[in-house]
């Protein structure tokens, strides 16, 4: 049982810096993640070069601002 549950862990991590990886060159990221409410979220996204900040309900997603390439988090 202690072997099946210390293979699973192992498992469990090897798949994560897996994905980790794959995600890890891709064009478009999610620097910030901030929970406003139970349906209400802010996101600050890197889409290549460009900078947007999103708001997303239930029922829409929206772009806020974009913050271009000049800005640093």
């Amino acid at each position: 049982m202690i072997a099946m549950i210390i293979g699973l862990q192992k498992a469990s991590v090897y798949i994560q810096n897996k994905n980790y990886k794959m995600n890890s060159d891709k064009e478009i990221k999610i620097l910030e993640r901030l929970i406003l409410s139970k349906d209400k979220e802010l996101f600050l996204v890197q889409v290549l070069d460009k900078k947007y900040f999103i708001g997303a309900t239930t029922n829409n997603i929206s772009i806020l601002k974009e913050l271009g390439s000049d800005y640093d988090k």
